[in-house]
C-alpha cells in the first residue's frame, strides 16, 4: 500500500462494530477498485448487523414508519393501473400492425409478464397469510416460489418462442412489419409514463421503490429498442425488427429462466448465503450462555431461511435455566431476523466431534 494510501486510513467513519472496533477509510475514491469494493461490502455488512441487532430489541422485523408504507402502496398501485392501460394499448399497437412488428409483440409479452408475474405473487402471497395450520403445520411460504417458477417457465418459454421466430424471420427474409403513427404513439406513450413512474420510484429511497425502479428502467430501455428497431425496419431493413426482438425477447427469457433456477434452489433446501450464515453465527456466539457452536446448518425453506444449531454451554446448567436463559431467547433472537424462518437449538455440553447431519 502507498503512502498516500496509509494516509487515507488514518481517516475514520463513524460507522463501526461495537465489538471488533473495526475503523473503516473515510475515502475510498482513491483507492484500488478491489480495495474499494471489500471497505463497502464491509460497510454494508455492518448495516445489517445492525439491523439485526434492532430486529432482535424490537422482537421482529423493524417496522416501516405509516406514512412510508403508505406511499410504496400506493406506488405499487399506481404501477398495476399504469401496466395495465399500457398493456391495452400495447395490444390495440400489435392488432394495428396485425402482428407483422414482432419487436411490438415482445414488448406487448413483456407488459403481460409484469401483470400476471404481480397477480401470481399477490395471490400467492394471499394464500400463505390464510394459511391453516392444522392442515400445514410448517406454512406455505414455497407457494410464493411455486408461483414464480410457474409463471418463469410459461413466459421465459413465450419470450423462447418469439425468439425463434425471429431467427426464422432473419434466416427466410420477412416483409418489412406494417407500422402506423398510432402504434408510434403508444411506444412513446409507454417510456414517457415509465420513465415519470421512474423518477417518482427513485425518489423514495425505499427498498420497494428500488424493485420498481429497476423495473421502470428496464421498460424504458426495452421500449426505446423497439421503436430503434421498427423505424430501422422502415428506413434500413425489414431484418431489423426481427432482430430486436430476438434481443427483447432473449432478454426477457434469460432473466425469467435465471429466476427460475434461483426458486429451485430455494424450493429443494439450498444453503443460505455465507453473508447470511455469518450473521446467524455472529447473534449465536454473542449469547452469553453460548460456551461454542458445535454445528450449525442453515438452509432455504422457500424464500427464508431455517436454522439448525447445536450449541456447547455449561454441563452443570439445571433444565430450567438451560430453557429460560438459553434455548428459548436465542431461538427467539433467531428468528426475529428478517430472513430466517424457524430456528431450532439443541444444546450439548461438549464438543464432540461428531458430524450432526448426514443426508438419509
Amino acid at each position: 500500500m502507498t503512502s498516500k494510501h496509509r494516509k487515507n486510513t488514518q481517516k475514520t467513519l463513524k460507522v463501526r462494530d461495537e465489538n471488533s472496533g473495526k475503523k473503516f477509510p473515510e475515502n475510498t475514491s482513491k483507492y484500488p477498485t478491489a480495495v474499494r469494493q471489500y471497505y463497502d461490502h464491509q460497510k454494508e455488512l455492518l448495516e445489517k448487523y445492525a439491523k439485526d441487532d434492532e430486529c432482535i430489541r424490537n422482537g421482529g422485523i423493524v417496522a416501516e414508519p405509516k406514512d412510508t408504507t403508505k406511499g410504496d402502496n400506493l406506488l405499487s398501485q399506481l404501477v398495476l393501473v399504469s401496466n395495465l392501460i399500457l398493456l391495452i394499448g400495447k395490444s390495440f399497437s400489435a392488432y394495428l400492425t396485425q402482428g407483422t412488428s414482432l419487436s411490438i409483440i415482445a414488448t406487448l409479452l413483456d407488459s403481460v409478464v409484469d401483470i400476471t408475474s404481480g397477480l401470481a405473487v399477490w395471490y400467492a402471497t394471499h394464500l400463505i397469510m390464510n394459511t391453516d395450520v392444522l392442515r400445514y403445520p410448517l406454512g406455505r411460504e414455497v407457494l410464493e416460489n411455486m408461483s414464480i417458477i410457474f409463471i418463469g417457465t410459461v413466459m421465459g418459454m413465450g419470450n423462447a418462442y418469439v425468439v425463434y421466430d425471429s431467427f426464422i424471420a432473419l434466416f427466410f427474409g420477412k416483409p418489412p412489419p406494417i407500422f402506423t403513427t398510432v402504434s408510434l404513439a403508444i411506444l412513446v406513450f409507454t417510456i414517457l409514463i415509465k420513465a415519470f413512474l421512474y423518477f417518482q420510484c427513485r425518489r423514495r429511497k425505499t427498498k420497494n421503490a428500488e424493485v420498481l425502479s429497476v423495473d421502470q428502467l428496464n421498460d424504458v430501455f426495452t421500449n426505446i429498442l423497439v421503436i430503434f428497431g421498427t423505424l430501422m425496419a422502415q428506413w434500413v431493413s425489414p431484418l431489423c425488427d426481427p432482430v430486436v426482438a430476438a434481443l427483447v425477447s432473449g432478454y426477457i427469457a434469460f432473466n425469467w429462466f435465471s429466476m427460475v433456477v434461483e426458486q429451485f434452489d430455494q424450493v429443494v433446501g439450498g444453503a443460505c448465503s455465507p453473508e447470511d450464515y455469518g450473521r446467524i453465527a455472529r447473534v449465536i456466539s454473542r449469547h452469553p450462555k453460548v460456551r461454542a457452536i458445535d454445528a450449525l446448518l442453515v438452509y432455504h425453506a422457500g424464500q427464508k431461511v431455517r436454522v439448525e444449531a447445536h450449541v456447547v454451554t455449561e454441563a452443570t446448567c439445571p433444565a430450567d435455566l438451560l430453557h429460560d436463559e438459553l434455548l428459548e431467547p436465542l431461538q427467539k433472537s433467531l428468528e426475529s431476523l428478517p430472513f430466517v424462518d424457524k430456528a431450532f437449538v439443541h444444546p450439548d455440553y461438549q464438543l464432540d466431534g461428531v458430524v450432526k447431519y448426514v443426508p438419509s
